[in-house]
């Protein structure tokens, strides 16, 4: 829980898309997941997705980020490198996201189109 306070920590102003899920008219902060969904161990990207929903969903009812609600875009990697990179860079670069969460170890900058999108990786 720890690392997403640190993601809080370092939001700032950044550019996103708007989309219909809004809190108090303003956009959503969108965090990318690309993790394990389906096969053999499905389990464990499952379990991680159901404690973040249940962490954002909790932001989300308390008002938001500075009264903006966090919206979660999940893509299945299948525990695979070559679907995760496709991933990725699909959600930094069409789905426009703040930040692309892993397994947290550390946080690391990438350079996006629109400007810096964060990633916390696993080492």
């Amino acid at each position: 829980m720890r690392y997403l306070f640190i993601l809080f920590a370092l939001w700032t102003s950044n550019s996103v898309t708007a989309s219909a899920a809004t809190l108090n008219g303003l956009p959503p902060i969108r965090i990318g997941v690309s993790n394990v969904q389906s096969g053999a161990s499905k389990s464990l990207g499952q379990q991680l997705m159901r404690g973040s929903d249940a962490y954002f969903a909790f932001v989300n009812n308390s008002g938001g980020i500075y009264g903006r609600k966090v919206e979660v875009i999940l893509k299945d990697d299948r525990y695979e490198p070559d679907p995760a990179v496709e991933n990725t860079n699909d959600l930094m670069t069409k789905d426009k996201v703040f930040l692309h969460l892993f397994r947290p170890l550390f946080l690391r900058p990438f350079k996006c189109p629109d400007g810096f999108c964060w990633t916390i990786l696993a080492g």
